[in-house]
């Protein structure tokens, strides 16, 4: 099982799975590679774990992830090769015939972003559950009872006392409230200053993979967006 210096970071996977799907341009539709991006790096991180039970350590875990990676590839392509021959045949009958309305085109763009955006969040592992509370607060959306648990677990009642009020009209209370949240829930005392610098950390990151290879333009203002149309 890779351990210490031979693990491998989430975001190095999703560069490796990136690069797997790349060699197989012809056999995957363009508008089809993010899609089998996604739904790969999701099998992958949810199998992880026994994934890396089963790795023998006898080759790089790099070679091995890849070896994984492209297999679920071609598991992918072997279930859907026909139909996206059948949609390709369609699109050339019709040609010169609109294949959507705009408003299902703009409701079909919305759930694929959402899609990707919880994919995304997922390689945060650990801390996703902490991220998706934190910025919901931030973005003034409100949290549900089940989010505040999966963070705070047995803290959830008095974290529910904090974050079940008027949203702060001040960025600087936003933060002395999630620093109060941190503090009970991982036994810490941190300063507000220092929440605003993690959660800006990791919006950060966030923008980054999402907007990858430029498949999307996203701001920390359309970020807020993705997170309330969940």
């Amino acid at each position: 099982m890779p351990t210490g210096k031979n693990e491998l970071s989430l975001a190095t996977i999703q560069e490796i799975a990136e690069k797997v799907v790349a060699r197989y341009n012809g056999s995957i539709p363009q508008r089809e590679k993010e899609d089998v991006l996604m739904s790969i790096l999701e099998k992958f991180l949810k199998k992880k774990t026994q994934i890396d039970k089963m790795f023998k350590g006898e080759s790089q875990i790099k070679t091995y992830y890849i070896a994984i990676l492209n297999r679920m590839v071609c598991e992918i392509i072997r279930k859907e090769k026909k139909h996206w021959h059948t949609m390709l045949d369609e699109y050339a009958d019709i040609e010169n015939t609109p294949v959507f309305y705009p408003e299902t085109e703009n409701s079909l763009a919305i759930k694929e972003e959402i899609k990707r955006f919880k994919t995304i969040m997922m390689l945060f592992n650990g801390e996703q559950f902490k991220i998706y509370l934190f910025a919901k607060y931030y973005y003034k959306i409100p949290v549900s009872e089940q989010e505040i648990f999966d963070y705070s677990g047995k803290n959830h009642f008095a974290v529910k006392q904090i974050l079940h009020q008027p949203f702060p009209d001040q960025k600087s209370e936003t933060f002395n409230k999630l620093a109060q949240v941190t503090n009970i829930v991982e036994g810490k005392s941190i300063k507000a200053d220092a929440v605003r610098m993690w959660l800006n950390k990791q919006l950060g990151i966030i923008l980054k993979r999402i907007n990858f290879n430029g498949v999307s333009k996203h701001t920390p203002e359309s970020l807020g967006i993705l997170l309330e149309m969940q």
